[in-house]
Order: structure tokens, then C-alpha cells, then sequence
């Protein structure tokens, strides 16, 4: 029987050979896979943190104004509150003006929101072709 192992193992040796490189050619093709996925990975929860945060704070203001906006304009409460700041001269609010101040800022941080998830799109590519 041993002679028989012998046999096969002399026989079969290159083929063995080429089938550890090639093992050892998937096990290292896996480890720069797995490798590139953790950078990828650490690369957008580490990097893509401060991206995030600017991200979410301006989202949470534009919501915010979007929502005071709303809530102003559908209430008609924008009108009383500047008449009763008029009336202690906190700010001067004619017209409406600044309903419309409120509007355009909410259209500044909407182009904003999107500058940054664009930016971030772009980075997150930029990482992926790395």
C-alpha cells in the first residue's frame, strides 16, 4: 500500500503542485478582496463620519425650516408673530419678507444637501476605484 501512495504521489505531484498554487493564488486573491472591503468599509464609516455629520446637521436645519416654513405659511401664524414682534420693534418683518427669506434659504440647503450626497457619491466611487 505504500508503494501504491508512492506511486500516486510521484505521479500526481505536479498536478498537486499546480492545485496548492493555485490555492495559494484564491487564498491570496481572497485576502485583497476581504482587505479591499475593510478599507472600503473603515474608509466610510472613519472618513465619511465628518461628511455625515455636516450631512445630517444641515438635513435636520433644512428640515427644520422646511417644516417652519410649512407650518407658517399653512397656519397663517408668520403674519401675528411679526406684528407682535413689530409691536416690541425686535425685528422689522414687512410683507412677508421674511417668509421669503425662509424660502430661499430652505432652496440653499436643499442644493446644499445635495451638493454633499453628491461629493459623498463621488468619494465613496473615488474609494471603490482605489
Amino acid at each position: 500500500t505504500y508503494i501504491f501512495y508512492y506511486i500516486i504521489i510521484q505521479l500526481f505531484s505536479p498536478v498537486i503542485y499546480y492545485v496548492l498554487i493555485l490555492i495559494y493564488i484564491l487564498v491570496l486573491l481572497l485576502y485583497y478582496l476581504v482587505n479591499a472591503i475593510l478599507k472600503l468599509l473603515l474608509s466610510i464609516i472613519f472618513l465619511n463620519l465628518y461628511y455625515l455629520l455636516y450631512y445630517y446637521i444641515v438635513y435636520i436645519f433644512h428640515l427644520y425650516l422646511l417644516y417652519i416654513f410649512i407650518l407658517l405659511k399653512n397656519l397663517n401664524v408668520l403674519y401675528y408673530l411679526f406684528k407682535i414682534f413689530n409691536m416690541y420693534n425686535i425685528f422689522n418683518c414687512f410683507n412677508n419678507k421674511c417668509l421669503f427669506y425662509i424660502f430661499f434659504l430652505n432652496i440653499f440647503l436643499c442644493i446644499l444637501n445635495c451638493y454633499i450626497l453628491l461629493y459623498s457619491f463621488k468619494f465613496f466611487l473615488h474609494i471603490l476605484l482605489i
